[in-house]
């Protein structure tokens, strides 16, 4: 039992607000906000300020398939148990917002 709980328990959550920077999005994001939680159910959240083109070089990497309006580009994938992710870029204020989650 001891196993099991080790094994499916959700990791301490990491938060980051208004950070110059992190290492796992482009040198060029700023003004990172952020909560993660690793392990079981995991969740990962974030906003920044990045660049169009830079998004733009993020979605294709991340694989996002993007719908475009005029002012914003969007993103969602979500699974039958709720996790998933959904994306939201705002073209004037070049802020992204990232929602990702096991569950």
């Amino acid at each position: 039992m001891v196993f099991l709980y080790v094994g499916f328990r959700p990791g301490e959550p990491e938060i980051g607000s208004h950070l110059a920077s992190v290492d796992w999005l482009p040198a060029t994001a700023a003004d990172v906000n952020y909560y993660k939680r690793g392990g079981f159910r995991w969740i990962k959240n974030y906003d920044c300020i990045i660049s169009e083109p830079e998004f733009l070089n993020l979605a294709q990497k991340e694989e996002w398939s993007l719908q475009e309006g005029e002012t914003y580009y969007f993103y969602e994938n979500r699974h039958e148990n709720g996790g998933g992710v959904t994306v939201s870029y705002d073209k004037e204020s070049q802020r992204l917002a990232v929602i990702s989650s096991y569950k």
